[in-house]
């Protein structure tokens, strides 16, 4: 929430948790995709499908947060905007985030061995 009590700035921040794992994780798996053909190590390839697994997974975790927070933004704005918003629970991060993460992350990379 911003400094006003608005749900303005949750939407951004859960945006931003969404998004950014899976660029940081295409950023740096592309770059190492593109050069396998220099260096053909299935290690190596593996290690790379399993980070970008792992980015996946933890973008999943966020994106029910961010849908939350924009189902949140667009009932406060129709509301007109009252400076009393109590958040609904579903729009911040919480501790199941990450034990859902381990286990999302666990399944997808057992799916893409």
């Amino acid at each position: 929430m911003s400094a006003d009590g608005s749900p303005l700035a949750r939407v951004d921040v859960t945006n931003l948790g969404t998004l950014a794992p899976m660029a940081i994780g295409l950023t740096i798996a592309l770059p190492g995709l593109l050069l396998y053909p220099l260096y053909e190590s299935e290690r190596v390839l593996s290690a790379l499908l399993v980070f970008v697994m792992i980015c996946v997974a933890f973008s999943l975790t966020q994106l029910l947060h961010f849908l939350f927070a924009l189902w949140e933004r667009r009932r406060w704005t129709t509301l007109g905007r009252p400076g009393e918003w109590l958040s609904s629970r579903l729009a911040r991060p919480n501790a199941l985030d990450t034990p859902i993460w381990g286990s999302l992350s666990v399944l997808l990379v057992i799916a893409t061995s």
